[in-house]
């Protein structure tokens, strides 16, 4: 059994583990190009904490005996699709998959994995292992209908599919490690600093390199692109991780905003406190508007667009709860604010970029047209547990109708290169994934508007230090009233729609910093909107 020292030790390890990766991973994202079969040097470094956090935890759950794993609305859709891939790199006999991957069987009859690995040693030279050896010229060759005889997976490249499994694998444990790890409203507020303040810098960083005329990131480092913009090789990417932070810097306005709505008597406005929470909000409004400047200054059309939506949902969320309609009327000031620091530091190439965004002459809205059309063409031969998770870029090439000077690695649309990469079935527990969440969090413990799914969450608070409740009883409230709990779970589920949206048009998905934080966005959000909550016993709103 561990002391309770030594068990305080294990969870400051695990709480202090998290808040390095938040900081350390977009400042290290540089380091991951938007493809890559090798394994960048912050990409491992990641995995290898996340691998030690994961291990701290386990070992703690098993010197104290107890091992709880918390019930959430994403745990069956995470290993639904975890399995899914699993079953992709699995042998099976030609006739088995000949049923569940008509289109696999003719590319194995020519030798295996040949051509698909052919590609990527031109593309990727000395970076891609090859998991067969490929035969000499003057070698003797199999017998015709050999290789249909051999068992063979799903996935026409299995290597590729393993390293997506393996980061698939860290972000789950990320998302793990956050729901059984943090149960306290300190916890969640320290996370969430951290994260402010390390997007606060990023976007700082962003806007003294666009000032500045920097051709290379942190003025030393040149990647070689003209599109990066603060720590990130694209703006693109830069502008999706902006638009995950930015709802939740204002989820935290929204909590003192209903905080200081609580405050009845004379005697509470003129506590000190909230001389302190007037600081906080203070840096709050810097924050979202730095954030939303540099959004606008990375010149990304997708994350332009995609914070739009997702403000409007938000003022949208909050006319729907009576207590923060008058509320909706903060975020005009705010914009104000930044239209003014947009001006000031010069509008005129925002407004040029974003004004030829849907122009049918725009040439990457044009490219992105063609992608997708020759991604769906793909799709037909591989829709129900499709080509391999990773094995877009091997596929692609046999089914672009153009030829491009640039070697296509994704889609640009996270949904399509999905439904090539692992089918309908793939798509569905991600989408089902979405869906749980949304419902879970904003539809029923924010609006009210539809009944919970049914799991029991383990809940710490002072009237009780650990117990499980099921958001489906009659002792576990619905419509949460606790304003720190309607901040955060606001904050966190606009950022994951964001996210989702700005991922129709980009691949923010395969990005390591913008996975990462999506991954703790969901945990935080899940884990805020099950907690206890001191306002939760009479319904106000």
């Amino acid at each position: 059994m561990l002391t309770e020292r030594t068990g305080n030790i294990f969870d400051k390890l695990i709480f202090y583990g998290l808040h390095f990766l938040i900081v350390f991973t977009p400042f290290a994202t540089v380091s991951t190009l938007p493809f890559s079969l090798s394994i960048p040097w912050s990409l491992a470094v990641t995995a290898l904490v996340v691998l030690f956090l994961v291990a701290v935890w386990l070992i703690r759950a098993a010197y104290q005996g107890i091992f709880k794993f918390a019930s959430t609305p994403l745990n069956l859709p995470i290993i639904a699709f975890i399995t899914l891939i699993l079953f992709q790199l699995l042998p099976l006999p030609p006739t088995i998959l000949q049923l569940v991957s008509p289109s696999s069987v003719p590319i194995y009859k020519m030798i295996g994995n040949e051509n698909l690995e052919e590609i990527s040693r031109t593309l990727l030279p000395q970076q891609t292992p090859t998991e067969q050896n490929i035969q000499p010229a003057n070698a003797v060759k199999p017998p015709p209908g050999a290789s249909h005889k051999v068992w063979h997976s799903i996935t026409l490249y299995r290597y590729a599919s393993k390293v997506e499994l393996f980061r698939l694998l860290m972000y789950a444990g990320i998302y793990f490690l956050v729901v059984n790890n943090v149960h306290s409203k300190r916890q969640i507020k320290q996370l969430v600093t951290t994260i402010i303040i390390t997007g606060a810098s990023v976007a700082f960083l962003g806007l003294l390199q666009y000032l500045s005329g920097a051709d290379k990131i942190f003025w030393l480092l040149d990647i070689k692109r003209i599109g990066f913009f603060g720590a990130f090789s694209n703006q693109d990417h830069f502008a999706g991780y902006m638009a995950m932070i930015i709802p939740l810097v204002t989820g935290l306005l929204i909590t003192e905003y209903l905080q200081y709505q609580g405050t009845n008597s004379k005697r509470e406005i003129r506590n000190p406190a909230l001389k302190i929470a007037n600081h906080r909000v203070f840096f709050y409004v810097f924050a979202i508007v730095i954030m939303l400047s540099s959004l606008f200054f990375a010149r990304s059309s997708g994350g332009a667009f995609s914070m739009m939506i997702s403000f409007l949902l938000l003022v949208g969320i909050m006319l729907c709860r009576r207590r923060l309609r008058r509320f909706s009327w903060v975020v005009i000031p705010i914009l104000t604010i930044t239209l003014g620091m947009l001006i000031w530091i010069g509008i005129h190439p925002v407004i040029e970029e974003l004004s030829t965004a849907v122009d049918i002459e725009n040439k990457s809205l044009t490219a992105r047209i063609e992608f997708w059309k020759d991604t769906v063409a793909a799709i037909r031969d591989f829709p129900f547990f499709g080509a391999g998770l990773g094995t877009f870029p091997f596929v692609y090439p046999q089914y672009s109708a153009i030829t491009f000077n640039t070697f296509v690695n994704h889609a640009h649309n996270e949904y399509l290169e999905l439904l090539l990469e692992t089918g309908f079935i793939g798509l569905f527990f991600i989408v089902w994934a979405i869906y749980r969440f949304i419902k879970d969090n904003v539809l029923y413990h924010i609006l009210g508007t539809t009944k919970g799914i049914n799991h029991a969450y383990p809940v710490k608070n002072n009237a009780n230090k650990n117990r499980s409740f099921n958001i489906k009883s009659s002792y576990f409230p619905g419509k949460r009233n606790d304003p720190f709990i309607i901040g955060i779970t606001i904050g966190c589920a606009i950022g994951v729609i964001s996210m989702c949206l700005h991922c129709i048009v980009d691949f923010n998905f395969h990005i390591p910093a913008n996975a990462f934080l999506l991954s703790v966005l969901l945990g935080i959000g899940t884990v805020a909107v099950h907690m206890g909550g001191a306002d939760d016993t009479h319904n106000s709103d």
